[in-house]
């Protein structure tokens, strides 16, 4: 048993490491940095930080992340949630992080490289689900992870962790096909794997699974007749929902809840456009468009785009010509086939500025492009092809269609622009997309960066290469050893000239950048020893080049941050964040103050901003702003009449707030978690002349107290019911009559307080 276990699972080891050395060699010589350094960009610090963080706490025994909190954008609630979950990398890191002595970069790295690769496997599993021979199905998952959207995508580390992408596909082929138990739980299993490394992919998964449910049970429809088939399913989707909890509950609810809503403006500032695709990733490509890059790569190679529309042709010959192909069927196929020529007619046309003045034009762009998902649809439910797996390419090529379109955002544009679409050469509304974000796609609203919608179409293009490479290969097989000797060639022909193709380019642009050595800093030593609670507002807080490294090199899980480099700020971290861009000093002053723990100000003296004159000796990338014109040369200085400094170094000031002055209101605001490990609210309150004092907690009366002029202590326990769930608590002391003074507050255990 074990020999024939080996033997299954050898084909897929073999391929993960394929994949390990073709990831390596594309992006040489990132393997010599992994351990003391970052590519020089904002997003590698700040995931190494989150990997940390949450690798620390499952060590600490909190397995399934419950609490949802991080130290970062304090006080608001769930901030551990605003990024994708990445639990699986976190698990792998607890346990080299318990097992080694490795250091925290070069864990993330390890980490990053091992789920990267984890995507050939996978998608080798799903072509040989589909019949393909091993040399296509070994081909297609190297292209799975050597595409230049996975290039482009190597500083993001929660991209790469798309593997359980192809499993889903395949529990879900196997599923309809076969209507086991098994393949249900599995399907629900390789979906939740998905959702907690990132739930962009899995929302995808869903809206792709009606158009190959369609397309498999259309051609069968006796299946849905099956009791098998609805108690198969009925456990799949038992199993789906026991393991949305503990781990995905708040994650989805936060995610359905409009807390963290995008606006299109936002939107449209991260979306793709038609010719996106055919953009190049670097110069070896021998041809340059006017289009939007986004943040990541969607061009193909042209060896893919090749053998993808040589297997599309290939299919749609086959269809047309099947003797169970009658006119309706070769009437749908002939207009997907028009509305999609029609739909890169018009793109061609106003990208070469031929029309872009006429609003009947772009209407018809438009609906095209609705069109040409509708069409794909109907297609979904004709009896031709025939095959479970013609049938599942055929709904996968549907569902690309309909990704394609969305991943286009709420506009169709053609030509470069910055930040404003109107700077484009032509745009319109994208019905399709702006109705899902309205209407029937309520998640949509919290996803900013839809151009990911396009893994879809490019996971369809790997396939439809697959099965045409496999066609070549099997035809040149057939001729004996030459032929085989020439189905190598072929292979290695197709997968050096899209890896020439996928070659990294980031590297020479940005380069490498040192981790800081915090822990030589005598102010972070000290604040190690702190046996007081406090927060951290470090500034300057506006370049997350910087403060990403301060996440990763100076929080690390230790320390509480009202500020933070991530996808999503809320309203609070955004006006702290304001007020210091501005450096109105009062500002800050009174949105720090109200904040427990207290917030202490730490000048970075390593950020360019503060030290423009060094930049050629650091070698800061271009996109690193110089020193704004008007930034106070001297931030101790300009915020001395608000804080007074309590400790520095030769890179590091330290300074505490001055207290509050007496007010008719007092606020204080805190994290539900700490109220429930510290339920007590203490301070000493203080007035000229004895006044009374009324505490509210989230709006609702919790106790009464007197401000005196000796100080009068005031003690009170906070209800639990009262908390916040989702944002953070606000406990006020008003007075109608007089101003009064709060010292001392802070929380503390419920000792003696009933």
């Amino acid at each position: 048993m074990a020999r024939s276990l080996l033997r299954a699972g050898l084909p897929g080891l073999l391929v993960f490491i394929a994949a390990i050395g073709a990831i390596l060699l594309l992006t040489w010589p990132w393997a010599r940095h992994f351990n003391g350094e970052f590519l020089a960009h904002w997003d590698p610090p700040f995931h190494a930080w989150k990997l940390e963080f949450m690798a620390r706490n499952i060590l600490r025994g909190d397995l399934f992340l419950t609490s949802s909190e991080a130290n970062v954008l304090y006080p608001h609630a769930g901030t551990l949630y605003y990024e994708a979950l990445q639990w699986p990398p976190a698990l792998l890191a607890a346990a080299l992080f318990r097992w080694t002595a490795w250091t925290p970069e070069f864990v993330y790295h390890v980490v990053l490289i091992v789920f990267w690769a984890l995507s050939a496997p996978c998608m080798y599993a799903l072509l040989r689900e589909l019949g393909l021979g091993r040399a296509a199905a070994f081909c297609g998952g190297l292209l799975y992870c050597t595409l230049p959207h996975r290039i482009s995508y190597m500083v993001e580390f929660q991209m790469q962790l798309i593997f359980a992408m192809p499993l889903f596909y395949l529990f879900l082929l196997r599923f309809l096909r076969r209507q086991r138990i098994t393949d249900a739980i599995g399907l629900a299993f390789a979906w939740w794997l998905q959702a907690v490394c990132e739930l962009y992919q899995a929302v995808f998964l869903v809206l792709t699974t009606p158009f190959i449910a369609t397309a498999l049970l259309a051609a069968a429809p006796r299946r849905l007749l099956s009791r098998r088939f609805w108690l198969t399913a009925g456990a799949g989707l038992m199993a789906g929902l026991a393991l949305i909890h503990p781990l995905l509950t708040p994650y989805l609810l936060q995610r359905s809840s409009g807390g963290m809503r995008r606006l299109l403006s936002e939107v449209v500032l991260h979306s793709a456009q038609p010719l996106s695709y055919l953009l190049p990733f670097n110069r070896h490509t021998p041809w340059s468009l006017n289009t939007r890059p986004d943040e990541l790569s969607l061009y193909p190679t042209l060896p893919v785009l090749a053998l993808a529309l040589l297997a599309l042709v290939t299919w749609g010959r086959r269809a047309y010509r099947h003797p169970a192909a009658g006119r309706w069927f070769k009437g749908l196929l002939t207009a997907l086939l028009l509305a999609a020529l029609g739909f890169a007619a018009i793109t061609l046309l106003l990208q070469n500025r031929i029309g872009i003045a006429s609003a009947p034009l772009l209407r018809i762009w438009d609906m095209t492009a609705l069109l040409c998902v509708l069409l794909a649809t109907l297609l979904c439910i004709s009896p031709v092809p025939r095959g479970d797996n013609n049938r599942f390419l055929l709904g996968l090529l549907a569902a690309a269609l309909f990704c394609f379109f969305l991943s286009l955002g709420p506009c169709l544009s053609v030509g470069n622009y910055d930040d404003t679409i109107s700077t484009t050469i032509a745009h319109t509304p994208n019905t399709l997309y702006r109705s899902a974000y309205r209407y029937w796609l309520p998640m949509l609203t919290s996803f900013r960066v839809v151009s990911r919608f396009g893994v879809i179409v490019l996971l369809f293009l790997i396939v439809a290469t697959g099965v045409a490479f496999d066609r070549l290969y099997r035809m040149l097989a057939a001729r004996g050893r030459a032929g085989q000797a020439a189905g190598g060639l072929l292979a290695l022909l197709l997968l050096g000239l899209s890896g020439i193709e996928s070659l990294n380019v980031h590297i020479p642009q940005w380069g490498f950048r040192p981790v800081e050595p915090a822990a030589d800093s005598p102010v972070f030593r000290r604040l190690d020893e702190r046996t007081t609670p406090f927060s951290l507002a470090m500034i300057p807080m506006n370049e997350r080049y910087r403060e990403s490294m301060r996440m990763f090199a100076l929080l690390r899980e230790r320390h509480l941050s009202v500020f933070g480099w991530g996808g999503f700020k809320p309203l609070y971290a955004r006006k702290i964040q304001k007020a210091f861009g501005n450096h109105d000093a009062p500002r800050v002053h009174a949105l720090l103050v109200n904040i427990w723990p207290e917030p202490l100000l730490l000048i970075d003296g390593n950020d360019p901003e503060l030290a423009a004159n060094d930049l050629n000796t650091r070698r800061y990338p271009s996109y690193v702003r110089l020193a704004a014109a008007d930034m106070p040369a001297d931030l101790a200085g300009h915020y001395a009449g608000i804080a007074e400094v309590i400790d520095k170094d030769d890179t590091y000031t330290l300074m505490r707030l001055k207290p509050q002055a007496p007010a008719h209101l007092i606020r204080r605001i805190f994290r539900t978690d700490l109220a429930r490990k510290l339920p007590c609210a203490e301070a000493t309150l203080r007035a000229d002349v004895p006044v009374n004092v009324t505490v509210r907690l989230n709006q609702q009366p919790v106790a009464t107290a007197t401000a005196t002029p000796e100080g009068m202590p005031f003690k009170c326990r906070l209800p639990p019911d009262i908390l916040a769930h989702s944002l953070y608590n606000e406990l006020d002391f008003e007075s109608d009559t007089e101003e009064f003074a709060l010292e001392g507050f802070r929380l503390a255990p419920m000792e003696g307080v009933f």
